[in-house]
């Protein structure tokens, strides 16, 4: 129930019975329908300036990523410089990841059936222990994040929430605990009844606190000393939970429902592609783009697989281009100069021929308001930036039945016997360090690690070795990320 809603009520009642109050009480309705205007008022103002934004940190990030993926694919990069790609890949894309959650989490009209989205609950425990192990070891702590054999990889749930109420915790904790061992222990419980649903069960140990200063930091969102209102057991709440305090710990039980690896689509495990299959037309691709690294990023990536491309800087360069040289597929950012993306779709699609030119929008907006907007300009499809490689390729195939040449990945690697099952073998506590020195890519940790288990495991020591020493440490992740699951990758 509303207690404003009972209050009013009663008022009503009240006023009924006694005419003085009726003056007042129109006064006090009149008030409040001010105060739901400006609110609402409120509400479209902070919806513009997240759209905008949006749209400008994530503008940027299109192009870091976007490079950063076709260098990834670049076979004549050493080792060494692949890593450091790669790093600089996963760092967008933990940016990214963070700008979409203060965007989930900021609007009030959010859709209630995103909180059952998928996500990939080992990778959010990576990106995590990524983003703060070097916060942690600045202030005396060694962040020790700890996966139970159970813990299912793909969780469907409110993941950004989940994100959040970590970096919270955690980030608090490091400002606030002693010098020691900050853990975190995630452990996984199946529903009895329906193996289907679990009980992610996370306990976070804090070193050098009492139990007052753990009751303290729960109701608090700045630590111990801060007596405002408890952001995380509002997050804890809205994910069916509650936070616990224990001797020295932190205890949260979240329900989620378990996601089989084979019911989600895994994009990523295509091989990559390097070039169109013979016996097709020449396809025409126009890029309509006001941002220089954004267009060259879309260019670049079609050109070197074969595709006719052609590019433009505003509106009206699309539409002149389109009238003469007539494009199979036009990718139109929708916010450019002079003729936005939107009015110049509108006048290509009301051409004589205009509808058969498929015409995909491109946004750095993270709003749902835009695909209706696109779509109804005129727009065949919608893809949002920062775009993916495999997500452009596949609205290509989608609509203009493309067909590719994909890598040759038949040659074996250099180290064919090492698998998830091969590591599964070894001691926990060994595989969790060897998987946290991989994640902050510290070769000296990696190979210490390596040595211990030269004399009992001598092949896998030195599969270990080479791929280490060739700085392919997102590999060894792939394999010790699987063997603490207890399941193939």
């Amino acid at each position: 129930m509303d207690p404003l809603h009972d209050e009013l009520t009663a008022l009503h009642r009240a006023a009924a019975d006694d005419p003085t109050l009726r003056e007042p009480l129109q006064r006090v309705e009149a008030g409040l329908q001010q105060a739901r205007l400006a609110a609402e008022t409120a509400r479209r103002t902070r919806g513009a300036f997240l759209a905008n934004m949006s749209h400008e940190l994530r503008t940027p990030l299109n192009a870091i990523l976007g490079f950063s993926q076709l260098l990834r694919q670049d076979r004549k990069l050493a080792p060494e410089q692949l890593t450091h790609v790669e790093i600089i890949h996963r760092s967008g894309e933990q940016l990214l990841t963070l700008i979409n959650d203060v965007v989930e989490l900021s609007r009030q009209d959010v859709d209630e059936s995103r909180a059952g989205a998928n996500f990939d609950l080992l990778q959010l425990v990576d990106d995590l222990e990524d983003m703060l192990y070097l916060r942690a070891e600045r202030r005396g702590l060694r962040l020790r994040v700890v996966r139970d054999p159970g813990l299912p990889r793909h969780c469907r749930a409110d993941g950004p929430k989940l994100r959040q109420l970590f970096l919270l915790l955690l980030g608090n904790a490091i400002k606030f605990a002693r010098p020691g061992e900050l853990g975190l222990h995630l452990t996984c419980e199946l529903d009895a009844h329906d193996p289907r649903r679990a009980t992610l069960r996370c306990q976070l140990r804090l070193p050098g606190l009492e139990r007052a200063d753990l009751e303290a930091f729960v109701r608090s969102t700045g630590g111990p000393r801060d007596a405002g209102p408890s952001l995380a057991q509002e997050l804890a709440g809205a994910l069916g939970g509650e936070i616990e305090v224990g001797a020295g710990e932190l205890r949260i039980d979240l329900p989620v429902a378990i996601v089989a690896p084979a019911d989600l689509p895994d994009p990523a495990r295509e091989r990559p592609i390097v070039g169109l299959a013979p016996g097709q037309p020449s396809y025409r691709i126009l890029v309509a783009e006001d941002r220089w690294q954004s267009r060259q990023l879309l260019v670049h990536m079609l050109a070197r697989v074969g595709f006719d491309v052609r590019e433009a800087s505003n509106g009206a360069e699309a539409l002149e281009i389109w009238q003469h040289w007539r494009p199979h597929l036009i990718w139109m950012d929708m916010r450019m100069p002079e003729v936005t993306g939107l009015e110049a779709t509108l006048r290509i699609k009301r051409s004589p021929g205009g509808k058969e030119t498929v015409v995909i929008a491109l946004t750095a907006s993270a709003f749902e308001e835009d695909p209706a907007t696109a779509r109804a300009a005129g727009c065949d499809d919608f893809v949002r930036k920062p775009i993916r490689m495999p997500e452009v390729f596949a609205k290509l195939r989608e609509h203009l039945g493309v067909v590719y040449r994909h890598e040759d990945t038949t040659t074996t690697a250099a180290t064919p016997s090492l698998t998830d099952t091969t590591l599964a073998g070894l001691p926990r506590p060994w595989l969790g360090a060897l998987h946290s020195a991989c994640v902050q890519a510290d070769l000296d940790e990696i190979l210490g690690l390596v040595a211990q288990i030269r004399s009992d495991a001598p092949d896998t020591a030195a599969a270990l070795d080479e791929l280490a020493r060739s700085f392919n440490f997102e590999h060894i992740t792939s394999l010790t990320r699987s063997a603490l699951a207890g399941g193939p990758a």
